[in-house]
């Protein structure tokens, strides 16, 4: 289920990625004001979208190819201490579904564990150096009121909350009206 849920809001965020390349560059709308900068925060949200596909099939390809092929003879063959066994139904490789489609016809190549495991390392920094890059120029970005406001919002509610003097909404006395 980890997989599934990662699978499908990978494919979220990828499909709003789309959209926003497609409103911000191909049919540009006037009223969309920007700086060079936003498009900087788009395609390092775009590419981290992007590089965890990759990231993910090699992954699959390196922990589950055997002599006999990919997925052969069976899809729970990890050393219980990667994937203990209680977990096979839970944690399978085809919850991942994306990344399963692409490890399946990729596997068809015929290559030996030991490169789809560095290229799962190449591919896993990648995605690493992409997201860490995002994190740090973040603070620095238009972008930032995504992960202010809430923490503005809790704050004022915070605030307010301690000036009406209230620890419980029923303790809370109504406003008096003049008659």
């Amino acid at each position: 289920w980890v997989a599934l849920v990662n699978e499908v809001l990978g494919m979220v965020v990828l499909l709003g990625m789309l959209l926003v390349i497609y409103r911000r560059f191909i049919q540009r709308d006037p009223k969309v004001k920007g700086i060079p900068a936003d498009n900087f925060m788009i395609i390092l949200l775009t590419l981290v979208a992007f590089s965890g596909i990759p990231a993910e099939t090699f992954r699959l390809l390196a922990d589950y190819t055997t002599a006999a092929g990919v997925f052969q003879p069976d899809p729970t063959m990890l050393s219980p201490e990667k994937l203990p066994p209680v977990l096979y139904s839970a944690w399978a490789p085809q919850w991942g579904f994306v990344g399963y489609l692409f490890a399946t016809l990729l596997g068809g190549l015929g290559a030996s564990p030991g490169v789809w495991s560095v290229l799962h390392n190449v591919f896993f920094w990648l995605h690493f150096v992409i997201v860490t890059t995002l994190l740090y120029y973040l603070p620095f970005s238009r972008f930032f009121h995504v992960i202010l406001s809430p923490v503005i919002v809790a704050y004022n509610s915070l605030r307010d909350h301690e000036t009406r003097g209230s620890h419980h909404p029923a303790e809370r006395k109504a406003p008096q009206t003049a008659l």
